[in-house]
């Protein structure tokens, strides 16, 4: 089954950052939270804390993650655990956790539950959910009120115009409510009107979220249904379910006109669509060139496709996952996350990221508003702060990874050294660089000897791959 791409409707996410990048003030964030509203596609963990079948809070999930089982719906990240990572800030806690309260939901807080949809009936054979509307409700009626009493009106307003609302709602309103015959909806719409519903109610419930203060969101698609292996084992001979694929047609093309309505409708804000048919349909459709052999069955689960009954308790998943498209019989592997994160951030241009292009990125001569200046042996130095030049990495690079590779005393004990290495990943090849930064250790400022020489080596390990190389060369 070949998923014909639509035209790409999503704009870049990196412009929402780079939109307060020229204007950012020295060691200020970029972007001061990550609110996620969504589905089993990016829930972290809500749905542990509810009435549910629809929960993962068991192995194999949760199996390439950092920190083992979560409630992920994933053998590793999610889409919004990847993007968090490039744009520098830390992965937002679920909502339904005891613990998100005070100055953890200071990065944002993730609402995102197991069988959400639009539409609050959709899903409800699972148990409990935080639907759309309940999930926009607990943002404006906890979150709001804690955030409103930590840091003053003047400072939310700001604080909320720089933080990021992601949105991914859409695939429940469809697999767990109009596909299904025992929800009345297939015989009350036309799938055009049904779409035409979803998009009205996705309306209202965005423009909740900006009279509160909200300016900047990215609002995902619905991706290729009838390809999933829940689908496929429904359909003859394990191919796409066609008739599921097509009905998402009026819902995905009315998202973007929904965007640009919004944008012209509320001053200051922008909302951002991201065609994630389009994106998972060309990985579908060319899984070899972007490592994947396997598109017709999940990596964990029974029955048809490995679809017909998803991952279940401490079942043994596949040992090859990066080339699996799917995890179980409803979710993406973490590969296509990865994937998904660097299209939605970048544009198509990421299908094919070459370490060149990586390099050219990097080398770019960094914004004056970001170089610090200062004084060192009666010598005027410029320089980037080592949490800037972490961001950027991010955000040029996301799949770089660093290390400490060494630590050396110098032998009267003054001074401390620290080699630190710097690994970018082009789709093409990789490349590192080592360099090393050193301290005095009775040296009187921020932090102790060891932190001063890794910051160090690790700023001049990214010179050496291009970043901020400029400053270096500047009087020659």
């Amino acid at each position: 089954m070949i998923v014909k791409e639509n035209q790409t409707l999503s704009l870049v996410l990196l412009v929402l950052v780079l939109l307060n990048y020229s204007n950012t003030v020295m060691g200020d964030p970029l972007i001061t939270g990550l609110f996620v509203f969504g589905d089993s596609l990016v829930d972290v963990g809500n749905n542990n804390y509810l009435s549910s079948i629809a929960r993962a809070n068991y192995y194999p999930y949760g199996v390439d993650f950092e920190f083992g089982t979560t409630g992920r719906f994933s053998n590793g990240k999610t889409f919004v655990d990847f993007l968090a990572r490039m744009l520098g800030v830390p992965y937002p806690p679920a909502f339904a956790d005891p613990n998100t309260n005070g100055a953890r939901i200071l990065g944002g807080v993730n609402y995102a539950s197991a069988a959400a949809g639009i539409l609050d009936e959709s899903g409800q054979h699972y148990g409990q959910r935080y639907t759309l509307s309940q999930q926009v409700l607990n943002f404006e009626t906890n979150t709001l009120n804690q955030l409103r009493t930590m840091m003053g009106a003047s400072k939310l307003t700001d604080y909320l115009a720089k933080s990021i609302s992601i949105l991914a709602f859409g695939s429940n309103d469809y697999i767990n409510n109009y596909l299904l015959s025992t929800y009345p909806s297939q015989y009350t719409y036309t799938p055009q009107q049904f779409a035409n519903l979803l998009l009205n109610r996705y309306a209202r419930q965005l423009l909740a979220l900006y009279s509160v203060g909200l300016r900047k969101f990215l609002v995902a698609g619905i991706g290729p249904l009838g390809c999933i292996p829940n689908q496929r084992a429904q359909a003859p001979s394990g191919r796409c379910n066609d008739y599921a694929n097509q009905i998402l047609g009026t819902f995905n093309e009315g998202l973007k006109p929904l965007m640009d309505e919004l944008n012209k409708r509320c001053p200051g804000a922008i909302f951002v669509s991201f065609n994630t048919y389009a994106a998972v349909g060309d990985i579908l459709n060319n899984p070899a060139t972007f490592g994947f052999n396997t598109v017709d069955r999940a990596c964990c689960g029974i029955g048809r496709s490995q679809g017909q009954i998803t991952c279940l308790p401490y079942v043994m998943p596949c040992f090859n996952r990066n080339q699996f498209v799917f995890w179980d019989a409803f979710h993406p592997t973490d590969a296509v996350n990865a994937i998904l994160a660097r299209k939605a951030a970048y544009g198509s241009s990421m299908d094919y990221w070459p370490l060149s292009e990586v390099l050219k990125e990097l080398n770019k001569k960094v914004p004056e508003s970001l170089v610090k200046l200062r004084v060192e042996d009666g010598f005027s130095m410029k320089y980037i702060p080592w949490h800037i030049v972490n961001r950027i990495m991010n955000l040029h690079a996301p799949e770089w990874s660093g290390e400490v590779r060494n630590i050396i005393y110098s032998a009267d004990g003054k001074s401390v050294s620290v080699v630190y290495r710097v690994t970018l990943y082009g789709t093409d090849a990789e490349i590192y660089r080592e360099s090393t930064g050193t301290a005095l250790v009775d040296e009187v400022g921020y932090g102790d000897a060891v932190q001063k020489a890794e910051a160090m080596a690790f700023r001049r390990a990214c010179a050496r791959l291009g970043l901020g190389l400029h400053l270096y060369h500047e009087d020659l």
